[in-house]
């Protein structure tokens, strides 16, 4: 009869018709376990056996058998279980599954278990070179691997979290400037009445576009001048204080509108905005003015404009007229003021103007031959 030797909660003993010795314990549901200490040496198989009971104390131990259990989970599965749980606005929840369907395409059968950051690294790598990624795209797609492995690392798919030593590459800042005042005037004169109403409102609030379509009549209160922003980016209420023009325009739009797109041909179809009869009807329906701001650019010979310059505008116009910073913050939504720096940007025209005053002081001025 083989002897037991007891190493805290574990029992030490050979099995009959085996080399080696064994552990005997139970985990910390309760369930019997047998575990190959894989020594045939009695001192080194004592000593495996007390990090074990070391690790039952520690509750380490049943983790990793869920570990063990789960590690044919593929990456395929540990995406869907993300994107089914995760708690992401529309927009981020959407460039997430594209990028991960991407993914997936290369390790959606492979266990998640058997990823480690040199084969994350690689991919990444390999594609952009390949697709000509710039470093924001690599980033993107490092995040939302990151994701991934976070939460299968949390749901005992991983031992460890292989992607968490990854870093991200420094980005190059492409940062949209803002419109000066001549050229929002200019623009207002050539753009279609409904994609004018549009920019009217993005330039006097800062909404993303997604924020814009999403108003409904019972957001919107006239008589305070407030708008009520209840889903954003950020997953934050927040209250939009209104000019009066704002306040009027949004008044002049209660009993509904109608326009016929600018477009020819049997796909002009006409534009309806609902009026205010129903408090939960959407005020501007889901309209894609990018075509018409690239017309209207033309038009009035400035560059390419699209819909979110006028964020830009909003909050280089609030620093311009001397807002703090922190208020600036409040207006947008943004979370922090290097972000909300971001946006309010100097205006190269202001700057041209600040230099002239100079010369109104002494200085030396050549005489003109």
């Amino acid at each position: 009869m083989a002897q037991n030797y007891y190493v805290g909660s574990v029992t030490v003993r050979k099995r009959e018709g085996k080399v080696g010795w064994y552990a005997y314990y139970r985990d910390g549901s309760g369930t019997q376990r047998l575990r190959s200490l894989k020594t045939r040496n009695l001192h080194e198989a004592r000593a495996r056996a007390l990090l074990i009971s070391e690790a039952l104390n520690s509750g380490t131990d049943q983790r990793l058998e869920q570990v063990r259990d789960n590690r044919r989970v593929t990456f395929q599965e540990a995406v869907d279980l993300y994107l089914a749980q995760c708690e992401l606005a529309e927009r981020s929840l959407k460039e997430d599954r594209t990028r991960l369907l991407r993914i997936c395409q290369d390790w959606g059968e492979i266990p998640i278990s058997t990823i480690n950051s040199g084969h994350i690294e690689s991919w990444l790598a390999k594609n952009k070179r390949k697709s000509k990624w710039s470093s924001a795209t690599r980033n993107r797609y490092l995040s939302a691997i990151k994701q991934v492995f976070k939460k299968a690392h949390g749901l005992n798919y991983l031992a460890e979290n292989s992607a968490l030593p990854l870093k991200a590459t420094k980005e190059d800042e492409n940062i949209p400037e803002p419109l000066t005042d001549d050229v929002v005037a200019a623009l207002l004169e050539v753009l279609p009445e409904y994609a004018r109403y549009m920019v009217c409102i993005l330039v006097d609030t800062g909404l993303r576009m997604s924020e814009l379509h999403r108003i409904r009549w019972q957001d919107v209160d006239t008589a305070k001048r407030h708008l009520n922003i209840y889903k954003s980016k950020s997953k934050q209420f927040r209250v939009v204080p209104m000019t009066p023009r704002l306040a009027t325009l949004f008044d002049s739009l209660r009993a509904g509108h109608q326009w016929l797109q600018s477009q020819s041909g049997p796909s002009r179809k006409a534009i309806m905005w609902p009026d205010d009869s129903s408090p939960s009807a959407v005020v501007i329906p889901p309209i894609d003015i990018k075509k018409s701001l690239i017309s209207a650019a033309k038009k009035i010979g400035a560059d390419h404009i699209h819909p979110h310059q006028f964020r830009h505008t909003y909050a280089t116009r609030l620093m311009d007229q001397g807002v703090p910073m922190e208020h600036i913050m409040a207006l947008g939504g943004w979370k922090s003021s290097a972000m909300a720096k971001r946006y309010a940007r100097v205006n190269p025209v202001h700057l041209q103007q600040h230099a002239d005053r100079l010369e109104e002081l002494p200085g030396h001025k050549p005489v003109e031959p």
